[in-house]
């Protein structure tokens, strides 16, 4: 049993996957797209943080100006944004989290099938993300 595995262990893998609320935030998809893309270059963690602290500014040109604000590459962001570079890992994730049963954020899953058997049966796959900043 997995779940006994992690007692005896104490080894939890936590994965990070998008889940856009757009039932309570209109702008959700769009927002899980911009930390895809600013993933891209390297600063997933501080656009995630800060989509937490703009909450109510999340148009196209609030991101981008944020964007703008972490010094990522404004064209590429808005490129990426625009283009929908990361729109099918954004649905495969939702569609994943409803099959798991998932309806909010944060959503933890002690028996999800490994991230490798969730990468595999995505198509686009999501990017990898940066490690987790410690202090």
């Amino acid at each position: 049993d997995r779940l006994e595995c992690r007692r005896e262990t104490g080894k939890v893998r936590y994965a990070m996957k998008q889940f856009p609320l757009v039932s309570l935030h209109p702008q959700a998809e769009l927002a899980a797209r911009a930390a895809l893309c600013a993933g891209d270059q390297g600063d997933y963690w501080e656009m995630h943080d800060a989509l937490f602290s703009w909450s109510g500014a999340l148009s196209p040109e609030a991101l981008e100006k944020g964007a703008g604000e972490l010094g990522l590459d404004a064209g590429d962001f808005a490129a990426c944004v625009a283009g929908g570079r990361h729109a099918g890992a954004v649905a495969a994730d939702q569609a994943l989290g409803q099959q798991l049963g998932g309806r909010g954020t944060p959503n933890f899953e002690p028996d999800a099938p490994s991230t490798a058997a969730q990468d595999a049966a995505r198509a686009p796959p999501s990017p990898p993300l940066p490690a987790m900043p410690t202090e």
